[in-house]
């Protein structure tokens, strides 16, 4: 399968379960990123990655987070609803659009950064669109990209 149609129709075709249930492992043998150093979280953030990926889903911040809020959010939505794909991917969701309760904090909120961008976005004049220094993306910290795990060639 190949192309945007086709993707989408194996998503709403596909049978959906939760994360814990595909995988076999259960939130709890999860530990909470509070009783690890940041070695471990790296680490077993870089496992779970990989299996996540076996199944055909990903993982994907549009900000920088760091990894320690990175795998603090996956344990909390562990549990979530995802397709079984064979031939294209999902992407996890960590939102839950109450940025009071984000597991990444105000600071990293997926959904409070794109709020953002998109405002921005909407600001700028059809003359505008080719002036991406505006946006200064270079030089602010929140679209800094981790050179981490989000960044790879999946």
């Amino acid at each position: 399968m190949s192309g945007n149609l086709l993707d989408m129709e194996e998503a709403t075709l596909a049978p959906r379960k939760p994360l814990s249930e595909w995988t076999g492992i259960k939130q709890i043998q999860l530990p909470p990123a509070r009783m690890m150093s940041d070695q471990q979280i790296e680490s077993l953030l870089q496992g779970v990655i990989e299996l996540l990926q076996a199944f055909n889903l990903m993982s994907a911040f549009h900000s920088y987070v760091p990894v320690r809020k990175q795998y603090h959010a996956i344990r909390e939505y562990w549990n979530q609803d995802v397709p079984f794909l064979k031939y294209s991917v999902h992407y996890l969701s960590y939102c839950d659009r109450n940025q009071k309760k984000c597991p990444l904090g105000n600071e990293h909120c997926q959904c409070a950064f794109l709020e953002g961008y998109l405002a921005k976005s909407l600001r700028l004049e059809e003359n505008d669109i080719e002036d991406f220094d505006s946006l200064d993306w270079e030089n602010n910290p929140r679209y800094r990209s981790d050179p981490g795990w989000d960044d790879l060639d999946f």
